[in-house]
Order: C-alpha cells, then structure tokens, then sequence
C-alpha cells in the first residue's frame, strides 16, 4: 500500500534547520526572549496590583466623603424643619413682626353673587 506523505527537501527539514551551531543560538535566543516575557509580565503584574490597590483606597475615600456629605444632609434636613415649623413661624410673625390673629370684631366675611352659568 502506498501512503501519501510529503517529503521536504534537506535544506527545509527540521533536523537538518535546527542542527549544529544555528540550534544553540536559536535556543539561546529563544530561552532569553522567554525570561524577559516572564521578567516583563512579572513586573507588569506587581503593577497593576499597585495600581488596583491605590485605585480602591481612592474608591474607599470617596466611599467616606459620601457619607459624610449624606450624613451633613440629613442634619441640614432636620433644621430646615425646625425653622419652618408651623409654632416657630408664628412665633416669629408675633415677636419680630407684631403679627396677632385677627379677632371676630375685625373679621369681614364677602360674600360673592351667584353666577348664572
């Protein structure tokens, strides 16, 4: 039985490209292409590990200035009310203003005609 296999010829084959002096600088480049990947992926690594680490503190204390800034809110919230309480304003209109309530003698009621529409 014939099988189909293609034959290279001798200057194209792998034995004879990879043979003598040519392997042991080809491995040698190789081998040192191959340490400075790793040295180079290694401190890529110890950088971006840095980097996310300062960029979560960065994202903790904006974390922390929020809180505060929603904490100082609901204090300005809670004296926003107090000002605009019904007895506060009232006291105010009386005391500052000389404001009083109107008394029956002084009380006018209108009154409107009937419309015919």
């Amino acid at each position: 039985m014939r099988t189909n296999t293609l034959q290279l010829p001798a200057s194209l084959q792998l034995t004879t490209l990879f043979s003598g002096v040519l392997s042991v600088r080809v491995t040698r480049v190789l081998v040192s292409v191959l340490v400075l990947s790793v040295f180079v992926s290694a401190l890529a690594l110890v950088y971006v590990k840095d980097l996310n680490r300062r960029l979560f503190m960065g994202y903790q204390a904006a974390q922390r200035v929020t809180t505060q800034q929603t904490v100082l809110w609901g204090k300005d919230l809670l004296v926003a009310s107090a000002f605009y309480r019904e007895e506060r304003v009232q006291s105010i209109a009386s005391q500052q203003l000389e404001m009083a309530q109107p008394t029956a003698v002084n009380t006018v009621l209108l009154s409107l005609p009937a419309s015919d529409t």
